[in-house]
C-alpha cells in the first residue's frame, strides 16, 4: 500500500487505496468463481485448474494424511508484462 499511496502523490488516502484493492481482489475472486478464467490485458491470465487429492505430510503432527481435492490458480503472465520485469531485473543485478 506504501508504494502506491508514494505513486498517488497523496490524491487518495492509505484507507481508500486499501479499499480500492479490496474491490479489486473481490471482483478477481468473483470471476475466477464464477468463469474460472480472467484475462488482465498487458499483465496476464489467471485460470483456475482441480488438483487432484493426495497424500501429504502434517507438518505439525508429522502424520501422513489424505488432502482433499481443491480448485487452484494459475498465472500465466503476458508477453508484454514478462518482458517489463525482465528489464527491470536487469536494474537490480
Amino acid at each position: 500500500m506504501e508504494a502506491i499511496y508514494a505513486k498517488v502523490d497523496g490524491a487518495m488516502t492509505k484507507r481508500d487505496i486499501s479499499a480500492a484493492v479490496n474491490v479489486i481482489c473481490d471482483c478477481i475472486g468473483d470471476t475466477l468463481v464464477k468463469d474460472g478464467l480472467l484475462t488482465i490485458s498487458n499483465f496476464g491470465t489467471l485460470s483456475t485448474y482441480m488438483c487432484p487429492g493426495h497424500d501429504g505430510v502434517n507438518i505439525k503432527t508429522g502424520k501422513l494424511e489424505y488432502v482433499k481435492p481443491m480448485k487452484r490458480v494459475r498465472f500465466h503472465s503476458a508477453t508484454v508484462f514478462s518482458q517489463l520485469l525482465n528489464q527491470r531485473k536487469k536494474t537490480f543485478l
